[in-house]
């Protein structure tokens, strides 16, 4: 099975993909140092293309059976403005699904944020999939239905050409926090007059608690204070989670390292743009790819 990655940013698509038979032909994303990052770990070949204008011809060279999907998610989130289908971010949405109704790939895995089940950029996705003759099923997942102690609800959509997909998610055992816990060598902590200026609006998790749960780990982690993710309680301070942290608890390898020159705020950035891989697996199992 050849996928191709779009929107590809650090490489959740490929992470999720090993085990499975898929082979990662391309990963397409506008950021130079996401795909930096994605070539650094797996090594898939990386374009540089933005997904505006003809992208079908723009991804003409790269024939596929799968295409997967992670369009700007800001235009429905929380934090964004909620412009939907009007806000500029939008454009590669509509541009890359006149693609889709063109090359009609065999299988499509899609993902965004749980506000997008309301959006009408939800009901154009549905209108794409019609017109393209695809049968297609979606659910909201959060990696905490698949084990993972991290609040991450996000839409996903499994389409298919030739046969009806279905989600099946399995139970699981749930692992504790603690087993995701792995001390930066560099720490940062939370200044005390931040922590008097929001109090308990910083949301603060322990280790040692089996019920601990992190808030969804965002792209403003780091900048904001607040709604971006959580703070470890520890004995030295209110600490931030390192990145390795946050790549463990969205699923990636422990062998995912960031290239040296990264800074800390560009990986909490690239990492609070990503994907929850276990939860892409699923969309993986609902279009019958085999492990």
């Amino acid at each position: 099975m050849k996928a191709l990655e779009l929107y590809a940013g650090i490489g959740g698509f490929s992470a999720a993909a090993a085990g499975f038979d898929v082979d990662v032909v391309g990963a397409v994303d506008a950021s130079q140092h996401a795909l930096e990052a994605l070539h650094y770990n797996f090594g898939h070949p990386t374009h540089q293309i933005s997904l505006m204008g003809d992208v079908a011809a723009k991804l003409s060279g790269l024939e596929a059976d799968m295409w997967w999907m992670s369009p700007p998610c800001t235009p429905h989130t929380r934090r964004g403005l909620k412009k939907d289908l009007e806000d500029p971010r939008a454009a590669t949405f509509e541009a890359t699904l006149t693609a889709l109704e063109t090359v009609r790939p065999s299988l499509v895995g899609f993902e965004n944020v749980e506000g997008f089940v309301d959006s009408d950029a939800h009901e154009r996705l549905h209108e794409a999939f019609e017109t393209a003759g695809y049968q297609f099923a979606e659910r909201v997942i959060c990696s905490t239905e698949l084990g993972v102690p991290n609040r991450r609800p996000r839409y996903y959509a499994a389409a298919a050409l030739d046969f009806a997909p279905e989600f099946d998610l399995t139970d699981v055992e749930r692992r504790q926090l603690v087993s995701f816990i792995d001390p930066p060598a560099d720490p940062k902590f939370v200044p005390e007059h931040v922590q008097e200026k929001y109090g308990g609006a910083l949301l603060r998790v322990r280790e040692e608690d089996p019920d601990a749960e992190t808030a969804c780990f965002t792209s403003a982690y780091g900048q904001s204070w607040v709604f971006s993710g959580s703070y470890l309680d520890t004995e030295d301070g209110l600490r931030l989670f390192g990145d390795t942290e946050i790549a463990a608890l969205l699923g990636f390898p422990a062998d995912f390292h960031f290239p040296d020159h990264f800074g800390r705020r560009q990986r909490w950035k690239l990492l609070g743009n990503s994907l929850s891989i276990p939860a892409v697996r699923e969309v993986l199992k609902a279009l019958r790819i085999a492990e």
